[in-house]
């Protein structure tokens, strides 16, 4: 699927543009770069060598957070805060009828409960970890895949690798203490928030095809034979979290009119004038259906915890979910320091401009609504914090290709880096929280299993 994706700009002064040769794809296909557009002495991951990086990235990945989802399902009082018991709890009674998904997210108990069912297993934790662990290895497989088709050339498949462990364990470096937690019952975990909730982690991998599609889809690059893609996406990632796909496709909707009416192009980015009405079938009317089911779904839930609506209450989402604690800073602090730094060369990225679209819609959205007629508060932020985590994987995307046209400089790399310790910061200071040289989270029970029976489910 990905490797429909053409991989290199044309835009005068790339590294290798003058050895392109291409040869036009049948029904006027985007022609496909061969093997000589790559950097010398590199040659293309194609066909069994390709599937196994791939699998080998998977691998890597599964090693990693597979004891992380252990821990979280298994050994839950060694992790806080921890969602994934909250979320297994609702697997059993989601989908008695298809009218009563039980989530507001259903592929991750969706997916889970079909799991356990064909395992013949009575406890849907086994098949919650599965899903779970699958969906880290998908992660990082999609990671890899963006990082290995940069828009100067391809980049060495060791190095795209080695960036899809790093931005998946970005997030929280804690995720390392997954195997000595499972032999050591004294260790803990202090994560952040993205990688140890679930439904989130179902979702990342899904979000990342989607920014990587549509931006190949409003620059000319994407394939015809591609394209179908694109609504299986929107609807993929819509049901594993709809946090992301809306605002996306507002932001995607926005620079595909602007190209298609203006003739000067917003911070040079590379627009198809004809993508206006390609992005409205492909994205905008997949987007609008599925979102709109799955509203419906939940407006009429019998289950309290996801029923609601919106309603406008200015900033009250935002007081109820904590926003104002270091941690929402923490996850917009990269984004918005380097969008300071870098300006129109980090904008001239069709895939980072379409995440700031989608970030301002979801500030906007964070700033003025708030869900009602729910026991659950604060989801708008996670629009957000959504957005958020795709530009870190683009942003530093972008970052990669400027520094191979040598376009960004020795001191602003080293700049950016500096900006990225607080989140390294962060994820360690698992290690010493316990010994009161940091803060931790505050003191809760730990969950338990089976969790209580929610009332009104």
């Amino acid at each position: 699927m990905l490797s429909m994706i053409r991989p290199a700009s044309e835009r005068s002064g790339d590294r290798y543009s003058g050895v392109v040769t291409a040869a036009p794809g049948p029904e006027g296909e985007l022609p496909v770069l061969s093997r000589q557009s790559s950097p010398p002495g590199q040659v293309p991951l194609v066909g069994a060598t390709l599937w196994l990086w791939r699998a080998g990235v998977a691998l890597i990945h599964g090693l990693i957070f597979g004891p992380v989802v252990v821990n979280a399902l298994f050994r839950p009082a060694f992790m806080a805060p921890n969602l994934y018991l909250w979320h297994a709890a609702r697997i059993e009674t989601a989908f008695r009828t298809p009218f009563e998904p039980g989530e507001a997210h259903f592929l991750w108990p969706g997916m889970s409960k079909l799991v356990t069912a064909v395992m013949g297993v009575g406890d849907v934790r086994l098949g919650a970890a599965i899903v779970s662990v699958a969906a880290y290895m998908f992660l990082g497989v999609c990671i890899f895949e963006v990082f290995r088709q940069l828009d100067d050339g391809p980049l060495m498949p060791l190095a795209a690798a080695g960036a899809s462990v790093v931005i998946a364990l970005l997030e929280t470096p804690a995720a390392l203490q997954g195997w000595p937690a499972i032999a050591d019952p004294e260790t803990s975990f202090l994560p952040l928030y993205t990688a140890f909730l679930p439904t989130t982690t179902a979702s990342l991998g899904f979000d990342i095809l989607l920014v990587w599609f549509s931006s190949r889809l409003l620059m000319g690059r994407l394939q015809t034979s591609a394209r179908p893609w694109i609504p299986v996406i929107v609807v993929a990632a819509s049901l594993a979290k709809p946090n992301f796909v809306m605002p996306l496709t507002l932001a995607v909707v926005a620079l595909a009119a602007w190209a298609r009416w203006k003739t000067v192009r917003p911070f040079g980015m590379s627009l198809d004038r004809d993508s206006f009405g390609v992005v409205v079938r492909l994205l905008l009317v997949p987007a609008i259906l599925v979102t709109s089911i799955q509203g419906l779904l939940l407006q009429y839930s019998n289950h309290d915890s996801i029923r609601g609506t919106w309603v406008i209450s200015p900033l009250s989402e935002l007081r109820q979910l904590g926003a104002f604690g270091w941690q929402f800073w923490l996850v917009m602090l990269f984004p918005v320091f380097a969008l300071v730094l870098l300006r129109t060369r980090l904008l001239a990225d069709t895939a980072v401009a379409s995440g700031f679209g989608a970030l301002a819609v979801s500030v906007f959205a964070a700033l003025l609504l708030e869900r009602s007629y729910s026991s659950y508060r604060g989801d708008v932020l996670q629009l957000a914090q959504a957005s958020a985590a795709m530009l870190v994987v683009f942003i530093l995307r972008r970052c990669s290709t400027l520094w191979r046209e040598r376009a960004l400089g020795r001191p602003a790399m080293a700049v950016l880096a500096v900006v990225l310790l607080p989140y390294l910061a962060a994820g360690a200071s698992t290690w010493v929280c316990h010994a009161g040289l940091v803060g931790c989270y505050p003191e809760v029970e730990p969950p338990v299993w089976p969790q209580p029976r929610i009332e009104g489910e």
